[in-house]
């Protein structure tokens, strides 16, 4: 049987480990977030891009 400063020092360092994983997964979730709307504003941008050729292609004709 654990001493109960013993098994307060293991919830402890328990409650320490949870704290840093749930950091290190909302920073993981907040750079993937950055990485889609990057990847959406390019994708935009070159859609963008494309309908601009294409509507100057069609002026001169």
């Amino acid at each position: 049987m654990l001493r109960p400063e013993t098994a307060r020092s293991i919830v402890e360092r328990a409650a320490a480990v949870f704290f840093f994983a749930s950091q290190l997964d909302a920073s993981r979730r907040r750079d993937a977030e950055e990485a889609l709307a990057q990847a959406h504003k390019m994708e935009a941008l070159g859609h963008s891009q494309a309908v601009s050729r294409t509507t100057s292609v069609t002026c001169f004709r």
